[in-house]
């Protein structure tokens, strides 16, 4: 909840033009903070014990004014407050509004769903979680709350989902993910979410390459499917063998790189996936069920915020 903020000064100010000297004091916000019966009040306006406003509204009564302006005036600054936070609320509501009628127009406007290639490592996969659906699936179901429909493509099949199909290959490293995207960039996805280098890391392999060696593979898919989205997610944390450090500098590096090309526009995307924190794996290196649920959740904006772009093209051929 928030507190209602005011300032000593503000709140003395108003409080010093009344005049009516019963120094009573009080005890409580309770006492002082009221809100008609028909206003309906946020839960942000419902005020908690605050000792500094209680303070403040105790030295004006001890100024010599009563307890009936300061209860007066509190109201006054509650109501001012409720009605910000409800025009807020409003604007907050009509925006998202506007955000989703964009995001069925597009949907609408490809008339077919969107074909999406999973590629990565054994995360992509799903090792980690026991359906083996990995994000896939959190990405396919929040996706369709927005009435975006997708179909995963790939040569691989893992998980209890119905549409399984992907590209994650376990033990891979980023000049192996480029090989297998080779052999599937013919389908010629429309979009691309993209998860690898975490095997370089956790195997110690040519470390500082890492960040140009993905963004190679990022070139890569752009020469065989230039009119595809791609969708690149900073590795998640790695719990073993002292690799945190070099988990977090590949993850900066690349957010720089890849972010260069969207400024260059480009169809390319970072995503952010450090929300996934250690307490969201499996094993050390795969995530949990929470951590992929976090993953699909992050991909799912990062497919709105390109649909609102209208990156996503209707047919590549």
């Amino acid at each position: 909840m928030r507190l209602i903020s005011v300032s000593l000064s503000c709140i003395l100010g108003a409080w010093l033009a009344q005049a009516s000297p019963i120094p009573t004091s009080i005890s409580s916000l309770k006492d002082l903070v009221f809100i008609p019966s028909n206003i309906e009040a946020p839960k942000a306006i419902l005020i908690p014990e605050n000792k500094a406003v209680v303070n403040v509204a105790n030295q004006a009564i001890a100024l010599g004014h009563n307890k009936a302006a300061v209860v007066a005036n509190a109201k006054d600054i509650a109501l001012a407050n409720a009605e910000a936070l409800a025009k807020a609320k409003a604007l907050a509501i009509l925006q998202a509004a506007q955000k989703a009628k964009l995001i069925l127009a597009q949907q609408q406007r490809l008339d077919q769903a969107i074909t999406v290639l999973p590629l990565g490592d054994s995360i992509t996969f799903g090792l980690g979680a026991i359906d083996l659906n990995s994000y896939r699936n959190q990405l396919q179901e929040r996706l369709g709350l927005d009435a975006v429909q997708i179909n995963f493509v790939g040569s691989v099949k893992s998980g209890v989902m119905q549409n399984n199909e992907n590209e994650g290959r376990s033990g891979a490293t980023i000049d192996q993910i480029a090989v297998f995207a080779d052999r599937v960039l013919s389908l010629k996805p429309q979009v691309v979410t993209l998860i690898a280098g975490t095997n370089d890391i956790a195997q110690g392999l040519d470390l500082e390459s890492a960040p140009l060696r993905l963004l190679n593979l990022v070139t890569r898919i752009q020469a065989a499917s230039p009119e595809t989205s791609i969708l690149v997610g900073s590795i998640p944390p790695l719990a073993i063998g002292n690799r945190q450090a070099h988990v977090d500098a590949f993850n900066q590096a690349i957010q720089l790189l890849l972010e260069a090309r969207e400024r260059a526009g480009q169809r390319v995307q970072f995503v952010d996936l450090r929300e996934v924190g250690v307490a969201d794996l499996a094993d050390g290196i795969h995530p949990n069920a929470v951590g992929y649920v976090k993953i699909g959740g992050l991909f799912a904006q990062a497919f709105e915020n390109a649909l609102e772009k209208g990156w996503i093209q209707s047919h590549i051929v």
